[in-house]
């Protein structure tokens, strides 16, 4: 009787696990119709002008940075999160925006699934 419990409770652990990644499908195909919107633009303006004008991989990170400084000194205190803002996909092309979803879902299911 063990060895039927454990088997339901493998096979109700992979449906969950089916549903939950047919669930993501409709929000992973409206990414696409995803655009950047007001503060998509002020915080990867930096970036975007620097790979515009052929920075390379330092120019970018040093680009980033100089937007948390701003923020620093004119705004808030999120200062991990507007590093990482600076550097979403449209500010190298605005046709890569969709990307951001995928890169969301991508770190919220790694993050959860390994925690340390």
């Amino acid at each position: 009787m063990k060895i039927r419990q454990i088997n339901l409770c493998t096979f109700f652990s992979i449906f969950c696990a089916g549903i939950f990644l047919v669930s993501l499908i409709p929000i992973l195909y409206v990414s696409f119709y995803s655009h950047p919107l007001q503060d998509d633009f002020g915080f990867s303006s930096g970036v975007h002008n620097t790979v515009l004008n052929g920075g390379n991989f330092l120019d970018v990170m040093l680009s980033s940075l100089s937007q948390v400084k701003t923020s620093y000194f004119n705004w808030q205190g999120t200062f991990s999160a507007i590093f990482i803002f600076s550097l979403q996909p449209a500010a190298y092309s605005e046709n890569l925006y969709f990307l951001t979803t995928f890169i969301m879902v991508f770190f919220s299911l790694f993050f959860n699934l390994f925690p340390y």
